[in-house]
């Protein structure tokens, strides 16, 4: 037993796992200053999470989305796991009211963390950033975006299929909203799925530099760079989901899960769905997201999507399968 962690420098924590040396930095970058109190509390945390799967949910302004993705959690008994950043306005006044809600929806549940962000960061900086900390204080991480609503058994079904690829080096995640164009007899696929995912967390930590080097680039410099790095293989290996381009939106702008995409296939990384699909997009929402309108195409594969209201219909079928 440590008696006093103020006292003991972060390299100790070396001798305990290399995973609580990268959370210990972090404890130390975000505390310097503070309290001893606080630094022991910090490092209790990161022990305490140690073996654990962290589970990062995103928001922003669909609070019912948001509220329906917490209550399934909590019924699959995850709340004590899950973090949930909601990002912010920055005062603009036209997101506001939908942003409080979902606020207080987050605030609303007994999860073991619930980050407000005042400023405003963007999917692309709240998601890198959220999966810069949690990768730091689990082993294991598991994503929903607010419209990534997880059926019965998803927690189950992700460590399941998260320790049949422990040891698979060429695999860098694991998905569970299937495409439904997958071949049969195998459950790795080669294009990233962003839409209720997880990975061991040293994979995540090894993506993220290069990630955040695009990130940081203009958008010409990022068009360039994609320009001049896309060959036939990566072309091959994301060219597989017809009608759902992800070679297109490369071209368009950044994206993290379309750059995440580009970097997993230009490290002939691929990935590893779910014995059975365990999250539904319900993207399909009039006045917000890339899907307004619904329409039967984004019913079929390789989108698979239904609207909020069908959610709860989709668990309770999915309890039964």
């Amino acid at each position: 037993m440590i008696a006093n962690l103020s006292e003991v420098s972060v390299l100790t924590f070396q001798a305990i796992n290399v995973s609580l040396l990268v959370s210990s930095f972090a404890c130390s970058r975000e505390l310097l200053g503070k309290p001893s109190d606080a630094m022991a509390e910090c490092f209790g945390k990161m022990l305490k999470n140690k073996g654990e799967l962290g589970i990062l949910v995103l928001g922003f302004n669909r609070p019912d989305h948001l509220g329906a993705v917490l209550e399934s959690l909590g019924r699959q008994k995850a709340l004590d796991r899950a973090h949930v950043w909601i990002d912010g306005t920055q005062g603009r006044g036209e997101y506001q009211g939908k942003n409080e809600q979902s606020i207080q929806v987050a605030q609303s549940f007994d999860v073991r963390d619930s980050r407000v962000i005042r400023g405003h960061l963007g999917i692309e900086k709240l998601m890198l950033d959220a999966l810069d900390e949690m990768s730091a204080l689990y082993p294991r991480v598991l994503v929903f975006e607010d419209d990534c609503f997880p059926l019965a058994n998803c927690v189950e079904q992700f460590e399941t299929a998260l320790a049949e690829v422990v040891d698979a080096d060429d695999i860098f995640s694991v998905y569970g909203h299937h495409f439904g164009l997958e071949p049969v007899g195998t459950q790795k696929f080669p294009r990233f799925q962003g839409w209720g995912w997880a990975a061991h967390s040293d994979r995540i930590a090894a993506m993220l530099p290069e990630l955040r080097a695009l990130f940081m680039m203009s958008e010409q410099a990022y068009l360039n760079h994609i320009h001049a790095n896309i060959n036939p293989d990566i072309e091959a290996r994301l060219d597989v989901t017809p009608g759902r381009n992800v070679l297109k939106v490369l071209q368009l702008f950044f994206s993290w899960d379309s750059a995440t995409s580009f970097l997993c296939a230009q490290k002939r990384l691929s990935h590893w769905r779910t014995r059975k699909p365990v999250v539904a997009n319900t993207g399909i929402h009039k006045g917000t997201g890339h899907f307004q309108d619904d329409a039967p195409g984004l019913r079929a594969p390789p989108f698979n999507m239904i609207q909020l209201e069908e959610a709860w219909d989709h668990y309770e079928r999915s309890r039964l399968t």
